[in-house]
């Protein structure tokens, strides 16, 4: 799946939603789009929706880093489906020792009794791991991922997002992405970005108000 077929898929979801007033980010800006995964809510979609991530891993990290993942990793809540269908997905479609690729996620709170922890899935010592999420906006939730995996004992090979919103870091003058890129040294690669978002609503002037949609997002990202 291309990012243009994703982009029209997730809308046919309605998980890029357009709400009135819009949407407060974590980075206290408020958005005039906002994407949720939550939207994935069958298991057909989800299917789909973790298909354009294994596809993005296997186009971009793995060719850039010039090797594979051992473990996938989705930080508490959304990116522990994403973990886990990712998983699934990848070794349907590639590899040979399927058997041995892993999926692993955190909890929000250490549990106390049982098997303990933060962790569930595989172990993430000494293995190369890629983190799936939804979204990358201020760039926090990454580096709180990219920390927990690197202080288990994984190394990190990449940063898989459903949606660049391609916000700008105020600090750096570059996206946050390119920051994030910087400050840990692993790839950020997106299944789409926000500019296909509006190049869609571009080729398709049907879509419901898409040209004052079109207008809000691209008046937003100060284009």
């Amino acid at each position: 799946m291309d990012a243009s077929s994703f982009i029209a898929y997730a809308l046919s979801q309605t998980a890029i939603e357009f709400p009135r007033g819009g949407r407060r980010l974590r980075s206290g800006r408020v958005s005039p789009y906002f994407f949720n995964v939550g939207r994935f809510d069958t298991a057909y979609a989800l299917g789909k929706l973790a298909e354009a991530y294994a596809s993005a891993i296997l186009t971009a990290v793995t060719v850039e880093t010039s090797t594979h993942p051992e473990v996938i990793f989705g930080p508490a809540y959304k990116g522990i489906v994403l973990a886990a269908q990712t998983a699934i997905q990848l070794a349907r479609i590639y590899y040979p020792f399927r058997e041995r690729l892993g999926y692993a996620y955190n909890r929000k709170e250490r549990k106390n009794h049982g098997e303990g922890g933060v962790m569930v899935g595989m172990s993430l010592r000494g293995k190369r791991v890629v983190i799936v999420d939804d979204v990358i906006s201020s760039g926090g939730s990454g580096d709180e991922a990219v920390a927990l995996v690197r202080r288990e004992g994984g190394v990190p090979i990449g940063y898989v997002i459903g949606l660049d919103r391609l916000e700008s870091d105020p600090e750096s003058g570059t996206s946050v992405s390119e920051t994030f890129t910087a400050r840990h040294g692993i790839p950020v690669r997106a299944v789409s970005t926000v500019r296909d978002l509006t190049s869609f609503l571009e080729r398709n002037p049907e879509y419901p108000n898409a040209a004052d949609v079109r207008r809000r997002i691209e008046e937003y990202l100060g284009l």
